[in-house]
């Protein structure tokens, strides 16, 4: 039933709020199915970690806003472009973050994307999980695996 219903209706990814971004079980259950998904995650969302590492998008986030000088020195920092229902567009910023069960290569990725990488202003910032593989990583060549997203895609969904 569940295969058949995921044929008969289309769709790129499974996008929801922190509820289902925080809930482990909902994303394995999303995973299993082969079920692509772009989540977010709270600004609070930490792994374990040692005392002193960096354990949270958050975190690395901040970290990575302070190398963040100016648009046309971005550090690691992607710009990418938001379109608007009205077609208006804006420039936000998006960072792929590397730290605890995240990362470019692993089956989970974390992506902050923001206004502005310096101050991560609470409305205009998100923390996001996806299962989506990373352009060019050995997850997207795997057999059966979900299309690659980059992080505009990412951003978008």
């Amino acid at each position: 039933m569940e295969k058949a219903l995921r044929r008969s209706i289309p769709f790129r990814a499974v996008v929801a709020d922190s509820f289902y971004g925080e809930d482990e079980g909902f994303k394995q259950s999303l995973s299993q199915l082969g079920v692509g998904y772009v989540l977010a995650l709270k600004p609070s969302h930490a792994g374990w970690h040692r005392v002193g590492e960096i354990g949270s998008p958050y975190e690395a986030a901040v970290v990575a806003g302070h190398t963040w000088e100016e648009e046309r020195h971005p550090a690691e920092w992607v710009k990418v472009m938001r379109r608007f229902r009205d077609g208006h567009e804006e420039a936000w910023w998006a960072l792929e973050v590397d730290v605890g069960p995240y990362g470019p290569p692993r089956e989970r990725r974390s992506v902050v994307a923001t206004t502005d990488p310096k101050e991560l202003p609470d409305k205009a910032t998100w923390y996001l999980t996806t299962n989506l593989p990373a352009p060019g990583s050995e997850r997207s060549r795997e057999e059966g695996a979900l299309v690659p997203a980059d992080l505009s895609e990412v951003v978008r969904l």
